[in-house]
């Protein structure tokens, strides 16, 4: 009796031992897995996180946070073309000799130009002016082609025909300054015609004025003629109004020439901000006008626009000499004849 009845106990005992060590397994097992799929979950975040691309080219791998794996591609190739543009021994060579022969084209028209220009002044400089007796002429400027005619009372400039046809604001402009609209280039400094004409004796009025309403140009009156060699030597002679086609009051079968004289109203003169005194002419180029110009130093004493569908003067085309002449300026005042 006593046998029998241990037997049971002994073996729930062993029942119940055998629960707690399979309970504990399933427990350290359950563990493992999640701590396994805990470090899984989060290796493929982060390689998701990262998006690591591979290019054809070994040399680059590109990472992106959250970039479009296209648009990594393409960077990728323009990084890679960029550095074979800028390798010097690449495809930029051919770039290089055609800037290089751009270059030497450059300075060779540079070098020509100044030739030309040189050409030009050195014919100038040689050229006598078309007057009675040269011996009485006194030069103004060592250099700028200027004289006094004491005798009779005349300014005396050499310039260059520049324009034979098309509308015209002046007749006569600085060189280098407005020969798409002027007859004549004169490459003397504008203020130095200003004091030719008060020693001569002519006095100045006052520029145009437009605004609030127009007051034409006013001083003496000033005969402007022009002399010449035609192409057989001849020496020829007229005045610059015979040059110039009243366009607005005549037509092209009949042309009638500019009758108006000029008057010297003497270029605006004004001070800028530091007091400094400036003579306008020197800096517009205007001299001779046949459009109403405050910077002119002879204008027209009527109302004459510069606005180009207004333009009353054009050029006698069969009355000037070929471009490139050299002429003979003579300023008279009229009250000297």
């Amino acid at each position: 009796m006593i046998k029998t009845s241990k037997c049971p106990r002994t073996s729930a005992n062993n029942s119940n031992g055998s629960i707690h060590v399979v309970v504990s397994c399933v427990i350290v097992i359950f563990l493992v897995v999640l701590l396994v799929i805990i470090f899984v979950l989060g290796s493929f975040k982060k390689v998701d996180s990262e998006k690591v691309v591979q290019t054809s080219d070994p040399e680059y791998v590109l990472v992106e946070p959250f970039g479009d794996k296209s648009q990594a591609l393409d960077d990728n190739l323009a990084k890679k073309n960029n550095e074979t543009n800028s390798n010097p021994d690449a495809e930029s060579k051919p770039d290089d000799v055609e800037q290089e022969e751009l270059r030497l084209i450059y300075e060779r028209q540079l070098r020509e130009e100044a030739e030309k220009l040189r050409g030009a002044i050195e014919e100038e400089e040689r050229f006598i002016p078309l007057v009675g007796s040269n011996d009485k002429l006194v030069q103004l400027h060592p250099k700028d082609r200027i004289w006094l005619e004491r005798e009779v009372g005349a300014v005396v400039i050499t310039g260059r025909v520049v324009l034979r046809e098309g509308m015209l604001e002046l007749f006569a402009c600085k060189t280098n300054s407005k020969e798409h609209e002027s007859i004549v280039s004169i490459r003397v400094m504008p203020e130095l015609i200003h004091a030719a004409l008060l020693a001569v004796g002519a006095e100045n009025g006052k520029p145009v004025q437009m605004k609030p309403e127009f007051v034409a140009p006013s001083g003496d009156e000033v005969e402007v003629r022009v002399k010449w060699r035609d192409k057989d030597g001849q020496i020829k002679e007229s005045t610059a109004q015979d040059w110039i086609w009243d366009s607005a009051n005549s037509k092209e079968d009949d042309k009638k020439p500019m009758k108006t004289n000029w008057v010297f109203t003497g270029s605006q003169q004004y001070k800028d901000e530091e007091g400094n005194d400036h003579y306008l002419a020197n800096e517009t180029g205007e001299l001779f006008g046949v459009s109403n110009f405050v910077g002119s130093i002879l204008d027209i004493p009527i109302q004459s626009s510069a606005d180009n569908d207004k333009l009353l003067f054009s050029c006698f085309t069969e009355k000037i000499p070929p471009i490139g002449t050299l002429v003979t300026i003579i300023l008279k005042p009229i009250k000297n004849k």
